[in-house]
């Protein structure tokens, strides 16, 4: 399952105790500790680039259509193991990133012009300008007793307080087995 948060720079938000699942009940709090995570990352960390110029797009575009290899390369260092039970991965959405990703999506539809317009790249990406996005991979055990998505909340550290200005839950269950109750998943 995944769990996908994105962050503007330098927006306020409310205080912890205004968020609520919308459910209305409390949300279970996973604290991951971020900064730890880059620190014991065995990739080496690169600089955010937070406000990407025509350049750095061309860059990006020129990435997103190159050789399967060198793309894995680069995402690799936006991926980040962890060593929990629960959470699998962080995964990191930078702008930059993004612009790699949408090229590469564009050119599995079929379109390759997309990877050769600036222009057009930023235009599909105006929505999620100055957002970095962090997504955390859950994996329950087989044994575990919910029934639903838990209410989760992702804790980001830093200074100024960052708090997440949208969130989205995306389940992904098993394949149906057999039991002696019928399938499940």
């Amino acid at each position: 399952m995944a769990r996908v948060f994105s962050f503007n720079r330098g927006r306020g938000a409310p205080g912890r105790s205004a968020r609520r699942h919308p459910s209305g009940a409390s949300p279970r709090w996973v604290s991951l500790a971020l900064i730890a995570a880059f620190i014991c990352s065995p990739t080496p960390l690169v600089a955010i680039i937070v406000s990407p110029t025509n350049q750095d797009i061309e860059r990006a575009l020129k990435l997103g259509r190159s050789a399967e290899a060198l793309r894995a390369r680069f995402h690799a260092r936006y991926v980040l193991p962890v060593q929990d039970p629960i959470v699998r991965e962080i995964e990191v959405i930078t702008e930059f990133r993004r612009f790699v990703l949408k090229t590469e999506e564009r050119a599995r539809l079929g379109d390759r012009m997309f990877a050769e317009s600036v222009r057009q790249a930023q235009e599909a990406l105006r929505p999620s300008r100055g957002r970095l996005s962090v997504v955390a991979h859950f994996q329950f055990g087989p044994l575990n007793t919910y029934t639903a998505v838990p209410a989760i909340v992702l804790l980001v550290a830093g200074r100024p307080e960052i708090d997440a200005i949208e969130g989205n839950v995306t389940p992904i269950w098993s394949h149906p087995f057999e039991t002696r109750h019928g399938p499940s998943t």
